[in-house]
């Protein structure tokens, strides 16, 4: 056989491959549309929804269980990277994990009509949040390796503000704390 009948023969075999894909996506489409036709709603109801890559990994999953709704996101090792979750008191948050899985970022609201932005290092320990409250409040505390407060400003409903911040001894007993009105 020589090289021009060998991709005559691939070029015939390609077409076909075409042929059936088209003719594949045709009754797909025809089988959806005729069940979107047979309701009389124009919804897609569903428990749960996995959208995988290339390779059948989970990338996204949305899915409701026990009140909450959560749309996660998966990098291409299968670790959640973000959560995005609505819980059934109403409180709402989106957390981002980072490639070893720990949580790294978190940022929500509350049943109550709080706010909040939260940041962790890398073992898993809450390095800095701030938040506002209804009442008009706001404010960001700093902690230590070890999460106790060392530096906290904010602003109060009456529009004063404060500025502390505390250094503790190494057996974890304050041994200053400074505030300022």
């Amino acid at each position: 056989m020589t090289i021009e009948e060998r991709i005559e023969q691939l070029e015939r075999t390609n077409r076909g491959w075409r042929r059936l894909a088209c003719a594949m996506a045709v009754l797909i489409l025809a089988v959806v549309s005729i069940a979107a036709m047979s309701k009389d709603e124009d919804e897609l109801v569903l428990r749960k929804l996995v959208i995988q890559d290339e390779q059948g990994r989970q990338r996204i999953v949305m899915a409701s269980k026990e009140g909450a709704a959560h749309i996660r996101s998966y990098d291409a090792d299968a670790k959640m990277r973000i959560d995005v979750v609505t819980t059934r008191d109403g409180s709402a948050s989106i957390e981002h994990y980072d490639a070893n899985g720990k949580k790294r970022l978190a940022a929500g609201t509350l049943a109550n009509e709080q706010a909040f932005v939260q940041h962790f290092d890398t073992n898993d320990k809450l390095r800095m949040v701030g938040g506002t409250t209804p009442d008009g409040k706001a404010a960001i505390q700093h902690n230590d390796a070890n999460e106790q407060k060392r530096i906290l400003t904010a602003t109060l409903p009456d529009g004063s503000a404060v500025t502390a911040w505390w250094n503790y001894d190494t057996d974890g007993s304050v041994r200053m704390a400074k505030i300022i009105p």
